[in-house]
């Protein structure tokens, strides 16, 4: 338990999330080209962190209001076998994949949504059915590493947490 004032110890957002890529001009593509975040800063991390640590570029797309996404490209490694069949997935999960990494891009309306279902649709990507959950609608594509990327308008606002009932 943290022994701090929580008036003295809050997160002011979301600075950025990251994630590796082993496909470095599709990931650009992607993000730069086809969802439209403008590629803002790369990092060339060449001997950072120990010797068995690989050289890296990290670059970063601007996410909004202040935020970014961004990637780890490492310089001469291959993409993990984990990795490699989840490029060629539907954009949902099946009964019998468990793969809940993602971002979730917010839009202001249904027919927003439409639009971007359309537009990646026309770009040749495979795009899910609109899925209703409690508070939200989405669709899902997967990034050329596989990734989920979801694409969201809010239905209502979230509830409250009721405060923890004592034993």
């Amino acid at each position: 338990m943290l022994d701090q004032p929580a008036t003295r110890l809050r997160l002011r957002g979301v600075d950025h999330s990251a994630r590796p890529t082993w496909k470095l001009r599709e990931t650009v593509e992607f993000y730069r080209d086809r969802l439209g975040l403008p590629l803002v800063h790369v990092i060339s991390a060449r001997g950072w962190g120990p010797a068995t640590h690989p050289d890296f570029l990290h670059f970063f797309f601007d996410s909004g209001n202040g935020s970014t996404i961004a990637f780890f490209y490492y310089l001469g490694s291959d993409q993990p076998e984990a990795l490699e069949g989840r490029v060629a997935m539907p954009p949902l999960p099946d009964d019998h994949v468990f793969d809940a990494t993602h971002t979730a891009w917010l839009v202001d309306s249904e027919e927003e949504l439409k639009d971007w279902k359309r537009r990646l649709e026309a770009e040749g990507l495979t795009v899910s059915v609109e899925t209703t959950h409690e508070v939200i609608e989405s669709i899902y594509v997967r990034d050329p590493n596989g990734y989920f990327v979801e694409i969201t308008r809010k239905l209502r606002p979230l509830n409250a947490m009721m405060p923890p009932t004592p034993p």
